[in-house]
């Protein structure tokens, strides 16, 4: 990341976003799904409450349709009224994305990573893990 990005505020490669403040729920991602619409990248959710849990890792070329697609699926969910679901992403390049997601769902185990989601990237091989750093607060196995 060049200097200029920095004092420009642009956030390094590879980070989980949104970058500053507390991720957003995912019933209300406000100011940033204009920033989401048509990027593509990765995402994860996850559910707070006595018991928080990963719930999904993907990627998707419109993280802004594919997670109003989650909102929608989740929006009657009991993870919803019990804590709140949340959502953090990262931007990068498709060809990364089958590595990367495979890494995060075998260290992050969600719970729902059954469920497919309108607008997820999907491959018909099970592509080899390709390690990335887990969302900031992660204590994971």
């Amino acid at each position: 990341m060049s200097l200029l990005d920095r004092i420009k505020g642009k956030p390094p490669a590879d980070a989980w976003q949104p970058g500053e403040g507390a991720y957003p729920s995912l019933f209300d991602l406000g100011a940033h799904a204009t920033g989401l619409k048509a990027k593509g990248g990765i995402f994860a959710l996850w559910h707070l409450g006595v018991r928080p849990q990963w719930l999904r890792v993907g990627a998707a070329g419109d993280l802004a349709a594919c997670l109003t697609a989650a909102a929608e699926d989740l929006k009657d969910s009991p993870f919803r009224a019990n804590g709140g679901l949340y959502a953090a992403w990262v931007f990068m390049a498709p060809a990364r994305w089958p590595g990367v997601v495979m890494h995060l769902r075998e260290r992050l185990k969600p719970a729902l990573q059954d469920m497919m989601l309108t607008g997820e990237a999907v491959w018909s091989d099970a592509p080899a893990p390709v390690v990335f750093p887990l969302p900031p607060g992660t204590t994971g196995p």
